[in-house]
This record gives C-alpha cells, sequence and structure tokens, in this order.
C-alpha cells in the first residue's frame, strides 16, 4: 500500500477535480488512491463518488449503498449518497419530471456531511445550496451558496447566487426592519448576475442560458428600482432567446408614470434590434 501522506495528497488532488468538473481526471486519481489503499472502502467511496459524476450514475450509486456499513467515517457516506441523490434530481429534472423528493433527499445528506465535516466537501456547498432552494429551504440556501462561492466563481455558482439572493432578499422588502438588508442582499444577487454573464460562454450553443442570465439580472435591478437598467436587461434577454422571455409581466412592469406601455414599447423595439 501507498504511504499515508501520498494517499492524501491523491485524495486531494481528486478533489480538486471534481469541484474543477474534471471528472475523468478525478476516476483517474481514485482509481490510483483505491490501489495504492490497497481497496479500502473510503477510497473505493471517493471513487464511485466521482464515477457517478463520470456519466456511471446508477452502478456507482449501487456500490456506494453497499460500502455504507463498511465505511468508518458516516461523514463520507452522506457525501457520497447525497451527491448521488443530487445527481438523480438533477437527471429527473432534464426530463421534465420531478425532482423534489431526490432534492429533498440531497439536502438532508449533504446537510449531514457539510455539519459534521464542513471544510472536507468542498463541493457539497453548491449541491446543498440548489437542493435547498428547490424545496424552499430558503436558509438552507443562503448559507450554503457562500461557502459554494469559495470553493469555486464559475458561471454556474455565480447565478445560483443570484437567483438564491434575490429571492431571500424580497422577502425582507416588507418589513422596515429589513427591508435595509433585503436591499443590499438583492444588490450582491445583481453583481452575482453579472459576474456570472462575464463568466458565460457568450455563443449561440448558450443562448437559453445567457437570455436567462439577462432575465435574473433584470429582475434584480427590478427590485433595486432601476427600471431603465431593468428594461435593457429584459432587452438582451430578447436578443438572445425571445422564447425565455415572459411579455405578459414585462407589460405590467415597464410603464411610465402616466400609465402607458411606452416603456414596454421601447423595450420590445431593442429586444427586436438585438
Amino acid at each position: 500500500p501507498a504511504r499515508l501522506d501520498d494517499l492524501s495528497d491523491l485524495l486531494k488532488k481528486g478533489m480538486k477535480e471534481l469541484v474543477a468538473g474534471k471528472n475523468a481526471e478525478a476516476v483517474a486519481t481514485f482509481e490510483a488512491a483505491h490501489a495504492g489503499s490497497g481497496g479500502k472502502a473510503e477510497t473505493d467511496m471517493w471513487l464511485q463518488r466521482a464515477r457517478m459524476s463520470n456519466g456511471a450514475l446508477d452502478a456507482a450509486f449501487e456500490m456506494i449503498l453497499e460500502l455504507e456499513s463498511s465505511v468508518e467515517d458516516p461523514s463520507l457516506s452522506a457525501y457520497a449518497i447525497g451527491v448521488g441523490r443530487y445527481l438523480f434530481a438533477k437527471r429527473e429534472e432534464a426530463k421534465a419530471g420531478d425532482p423534489g423528493g431526490a432534492f429533498d433527499e440531497a439536502r438532508g445528506y449533504l446537510q449531514d456531511a457539510v455539519d459534521a465535516a464542513p471544510d472536507a466537501y468542498p463541493d457539497a456547498w453548491r449541491m446543498l445550496a440548489e437542493s435547498a432552494r428547490w424545496v424552499g429551504d430558503q436558509d438552507t440556501a443562503s448559507m450554503a451558496i457562500g461557502r459554494a462561492l469559495e470553493a469555486a466563481k464559475d458561471a454556474a455558482t455565480l447565478a445560483l447566487a443570484s437567483k438564491i439572493r434575490v429571492a431571500a432578499g424580497s422577502t425582507m422588502l416588507g418589513s422596515e426592519d429589513t427591508k435595509d438588508a433585503g436591499m443590499r442582499m438583492i444588490a450582491q444577487g445583481v453583481e452575482d448576475a453579472r459576474a456570472a454573464i462575464k463568466a458565460s460562454d457568450a455563443s449561440k450553443e448558450n443562448a437559453v442560458t445567457m437570455a436567462d442570465l439577462k432575465l435574473q439580472l433584470g429582475l434584480g435591478l427590478l427590485f433595486l428600482e432601476k427600471k431603465d437598467d431593468a428594461a435593457k436587461a429584459y432587452s438582451e434577454a430578447m436578443g438572445w432567446d425571445p422564447t425565455q422571455v415572459d411579455f405578459g409581466t414585462m407589460l405590467s412592469v415597464f410603464r411610465d408614470a402616466e400609465g402607458t406601455s411606452r416603456p414596454f414599447v421601447e423595450s420590445l423595439v431593442d429586444g427586436g434590434k438585438q
């Protein structure tokens, strides 16, 4: 078997590769760690966790459930099962099914993992934030997204941060006691959306995502009462993919002081040009 230091370095390398989305590389790294450990359940658990993200979700998840009773660290089992349930939820979501139950299970397992070992699973925070947001657990989502951004500031994580923060901030606007804090949170969400747009692939192939990000930016700007900037963001969203835009909402929101729909029409014209 390999020296403990070498094994530890391999596990750290594999985790960094998982955080960076380099799943095939992570599988190879964890295979080396598993061979070096002499076939321990812990390194096998890491290997199966990587295999789930690399396309072998069903088979690897089955192996994880078999390994659960042999792994000494319960936080590692909770993490691996939580990742599996999250990936099942994402697969169901992509098929337009109902991923709610899987997201809820993912939230529970991932919460257990990070409660027991907050720094051991840096990629768990983003999955926890998304799972919690999906099931309406705003407090957990807001807490987890901050830690997720410490691990990675990629476009997807920044976009999720914007959605969580704008939604959380908007719920705080109804009370004078929390209004200022809510506006600060929304402002942070707007900056997250801008950063996500900057970090995104601005190509035709990514048009739906770009439209979604522009709409998210526009929504945050509306809460900040910056209607002109919001109208520009909505026009840019139309330029990317008009099918993503809710024109009924736009018509009700973009009106001038006299109540006419001139700003809505101007936004449509601008969107048409883009």
